[in-house]
């Protein structure tokens, strides 16, 4: 059967479209990586009273109606000429898709970029659990892994790999994003580097007012005072994943976080 529209969704979706010359666009993007803490920094930034958002964190716009300002823009709050708001955009899904970091530069070419990133055997292992928990993937971990790895190393099959990672739920995912360097470098192709601040989850956590204030510069706001870091999702737990799994992805990971420690030219948190 059918699912029946949600009449209220869509007057509403109407609406804010009508409206959306009126509207913002999005200040900041904050495109990744999934399950490195996004949700919990998104809340934290909002506790800015001159950060807003609009209805969705992750309205991924630039995927759904790509080269769309109007689509662009009907998510975000009215524009306010004398104080201007900061409003970002969340979207995990830009993180991997291969054709984000051109379209979201030639749309939004002078926006801030956020990234925060997370021990990858970690965020692949968390991103697994959120979907085995969805009900969305019930294949077996390990499998999923071997064969990512066999896919994602071997230089013939990149353009189907890279078709792949165009969809949102994908066999590579959860050993491509934690992919750090070389998808870091694809968005600083397109974006000038002082445009970008790259947070680690694992640092967040030990001082959330340092970092938070960094990111508050880096949007041009003026730093306030935190009280506790916001908890939006589920970090993993503690189930460890499958002992195989997780030593090819370490051995996988190992000459990739090296690139990332040059690429940022400091030592990485984990």
């Amino acid at each position: 059967m059918a699912k029946k529209p949600d009449i209220n969704a869509e007057i509403s979706k109407a609406c804010r479209l009508l409206t959306a010359p009126l509207r913002t666009r999005p200040s900041f993007l904050m495109p990744g990586a999934p399950k490195c803490g996004s949700s919990s920094l998104f809340d934290a930034l909002l506790l800015h009273p001159r950060v807003r958002r609009g209805p969705f964190k992750e309205p991924a716009s630039m995927i759904r109606y790509p080269g769309s300002e109007l689509r662009l823009r009907m998510n975000f709050p009215f524009v306010r000429p004398f104080s201007p708001w900061v409003c970002g955009d969340a979207s995990m899904e830009y993180w991997f898709h291969p054709d984000l970091p051109a379209r979201a530069a030639e749309m939004m070419p002078d926006t801030r970029l956020i990234f925060i990133f997370r021990e990858p055997v970690a965020r692949a292992w968390s991103e697994y659990r959120m979907f085995r928990k969805s009900g969305d993937d019930h294949a077996d971990f390990t499998g999923t892994v071997t064969n990512a790895i066999r896919w994602l190393s071997d230089p013939s099959g990149k353009e189907l790999c890279q078709s792949a990672l165009r969809q949102s739920n994908n066999p590579l995912r959860y050993v491509g994003c934690g992919m750090y360097a070389d998808l870091l470098q694809d968005w600083w192709r397109h974006f000038p580097r002082d445009q970008s601040l790259v947070l680690f989850l694992e640092e967040l956590t030990e001082s959330p007012q340092e970092h938070l204030a960094k990111i508050w510069r880096h949007l041009g706001l003026e730093p306030v005072a935190m009280k506790k870091m916001p908890h939006a999702r589920d970090g993993g737990g503690k189930e460890a994943p499958p002992a195989e799994a997780e030593r090819m992805l370490a051995e996988f990971y190992k000459p990739l976080n090296a690139d990332l420690a040059g690429l940022l030219g400091r030592n990485l948190p984990w």
